[in-house]
């Protein structure tokens, strides 16, 4: 009966209930929302998230598009997404999607540069992280104080050092950053022996994203036999009896050869395990890796590090026709050993020497230090020593009408150390590739915002350009990042650089990013004599329509008996008169980095002018024959009557035979 009496009563209880929670659900939506905004008032939130889900199911495709609509609609001024920007390199790159890496190398620099510690500030760690061990160790050093306090200036810096490295400007991809990311694709795909780098990988993966895939790279394992006398090349032997170890020994190890531009011999990175046991990673060199066992010392009647010393000299020389860094370390210890060697059982006592064995130890880790030291912190295979591309270029400073500074800047590519690779592109195709010469000029001011000055395409007829490519650029570009990029490519294939072995890439030759130092500006007072910068050039066809007359002489080399051509403008010289006399000081030595002396041999010249009040410029020629080889100064000294003001311009140059 209590049970029928209850029953009305749970269920209006359980109608109140249900009531309420309707009313909760039609009344307050909006508490629903506010518990997860992050998918309404962030967008990129979900569509990160999205994305990651559908690379996990392997269409990473999908993934692609969706970020590619939502970063380049990015206001990067305002907002940035770089947890989306990192993971959008970082899958274009793994699956070489070439299409996408202009966008990709776009979306990095452009939300990095603009990125918050408040946004993902794990992931951009990360990031950091991953960049410290490819960077100098000046950047590197600062990089890693302003990580630690959180400094968002960091994130600008990180920005504008890959605009800087930016191997070939006349194009929009980035293909150092990209090129980054690939060795980080490959690193973590072929060297995960351990996991103890940043990037995932061993100490392998570090190496090969720093400096890129090595010339040479030797992977063995040795087993280690026994000992032959480097006095009487017999097997070692105490008392008639061989020493062989006890244990059967095999060392892995892994020799990686790099040959850098800045280098005249081979850099070698040597990884393995030290005393081949326990982590394998990078090491010193090879006398680390060789272990100190398996020896009986007490049998032997050799102390321990006379039996260490006997492991490390027999195994080098079973490995030393391998590379000419063990042929050679395998020399100097047979020969230091030999010298070192004690009178008596000369079959034992010569390795019985301790000093022998610490020298070469610390030889080889005082090798390793500086080999870190001279290694170029930064390289990439689209400019490789092979498609180096040097550069000769010059600055002159003249005024406008403003009386502000222009700089004109000439420069002329070598682009004749591609001789060979034109022939065989031409027979490979049969056809003479289209040549042009694409030429950048970009600014970055203290912001690191870049801003493009000026492009030029130049066609390049037999392997040559006749004339230097010419700049102009106005003062307001004092104080600010000034970098000059010259490209050649076939015009004939696709103007996209791909870095890819598989990909043809059009590029011919790249001077890579070449950091222009501007002078400073001239004295633009009005009423104050000024003089521009003398320009040389050698003799040539002339246009008396264009403000310099000829083209100049970049390389500023001459010929003996040959003419030079000279140009120079004046500013502001009330005087109707003033004269300039010209003379030439010769350096001592073979550069032009010696002292200077007056040539006695060349009478200095001394010629007047009349002048206009805002500018007067002239170009003449002078002869050369007098002069014997060497290096010189052109040297103009400015003088006006009745002025106390001498103004003096120089220039260097070279006769040659």
């Amino acid at each position: 009966m209590k049970y029928v009496d209850r029953l009305p009563y749970l269920q209006w209880k359980n109608i109140k209930r249900l009531t309420v929670l309707m009313v909760c659900i039609g009344l307050f939506p909006s508490l629903v929302v506010a518990a997860s905004p992050q998918y309404e008032d962030d967008p990129g939130q979900n569509l990160y998230a999205k994305g990651l889900k559908d690379i996990k199911a392997g269409n990473w495709q999908k993934a692609i598009t969706i970020w590619t609509t939502y970063l380049g609609n990015l206001d990067t001024h305002h907002k940035s997404d770089p947890r989306t920007a990192i993971k959008y390199i970082e899958t274009v790159t793994k699956n070489r999607d070439f299409e996408n890496y202009e966008n990709a190398s776009t979306f990095y620099i452009d939300n990095m540069e603009y990125a918050s510690w408040n946004e993902s500030p794990k992931i951009l760690t990360r990031e950091v992280e991953r960049l410290l061990p490819i960077v100098p160790d000046k950047i590197k050093k600062q990089w890693k104080h302003q990580l630690k306090k959180k400094n968002p200036d960091l994130f600008r810096e990180i920005a504008f050092y890959w605009k800087q490295v930016d191997p070939v400007l006349s194009t929009k991809v980035n293909e150092r950053l990209i090129e980054h990311w690939q060795r980080i694709a490959y690193a973590r795909k072929y060297f995960t022996r351990n996991h103890t780098s940043v990037y995932g990988t061993d100490d392998r993966g570090v190496i090969y994203i720093k400096f890129g895939k090595p010339y040479e790279r030797l992977k063995e394992a040795i087993p280690f036999h026994g000992v032959s006398n480097p006095l009487t090349g017999l097997p070692v032997a105490i008392n008639g009896r061989e020493f062989h170890p006890h244990l059967p020994l095999i060392v892995n190890f892994e020799l990686w050869s790099y040959n850098f531009s800045n280098r005249k011999v081979p850099s070698y990175y040597l990884f393995g395990q030290k005393n081949n046991a326990g982590r394998f990673s990078l090491q010193p060199g090879i006398l680390s890796v060789i272990p100190s066992y398996g020896y009986s010392f007490r049998a032997a009647g050799i102390d321990s590090r006379g039996g260490k010393l006997m492991i490390k000299y027999g195994i080098l020389d079973e490995i030393k026709g391998l590379n000419n860094y063990f042929g050679n370390l395998y020399s100097d210890m047979t020969r230091d050993m030999i010298i070192n060697s004690s009178e008596g059982d000369r079959g034992a006592a010569v390795f019985q020497e301790p000093s022998v064995l610490f020298k070469f130890e610390n030889k080889e880790a005082l090798q390793s230090n500086r080999r870190d030291q001279l290694s170029p912190p930064n390289t990439t295979s689209i400019i490789t020593k092979e498609k180096f591309m040097p550069v000769d270029y010059a600055v002159y400073r003249f005024l406008n009408k403003d009386r502000q500074t222009v700089y004109y800047i000439a420069a002329y590519p070598e682009i004749y150390v591609f001789r060979k690779r034109i022939r065989k592109m031409q027979k490979r195709y049969d056809r003479l590739p289209d040549m042009k010469l694409y030429s950048t000029f970009f600014s970055y001011n203290t912001y690191g915002d870049r801003q493009n000055i000026e492009r030029k395409k130049t066609s390049v007829l037999s392997g040559r350009i006749n004339h230097p490519v010419l700049f102009n650029i106005n003062s307001d570009s004092v104080g600010e990042t000034i970098l000059m990029g010259m490209d050649l490519a076939d015009e004939g294939n696709p103007r996209h650089i791909l870095i890819d072995d598989q990909k043809k890439s059009p590029l011919i030759g790249s001077t890579g990013p070449v950091k222009i130092q501007l002078p400073p500006t001239l004295p633009a007072t009005t009423g104050q004599m000024t003089v521009s910068d003398p320009v040389i050039g050698q003799m040539q066809k002339t246009d008396e329509n264009k403000r310099i007359p000829f083209y100049p002489a970049v390389n500023k080399n001459f010929k003996m008996n040959s003419h030079m051509l000279v140009y120079f403008e004046t500013y502001h010289i009330k005087s109707p008169n003033y004269t300039v006399e010209y003379r030439f000081d010769r350096f001592r030595g073979d550069s032009p980095k010696g002292k200077v002396r007056p040539y006695k041999d060349k009478a200095a010249a001394t010629v007047e002018y009349n002048t206009e009040y805002q500018k007067d410029g002239h170009w003449f020629s002078i002869n050369l024959s007098d002069l014997k080889p060497g290096w010189y100064d052109f040297v103009m000294t400015v003088r006006v009557p009745g002025n106390k003001l001498i103004i003096e311009r120089r220039v260097p140059f070279q006769i040659m035979e």
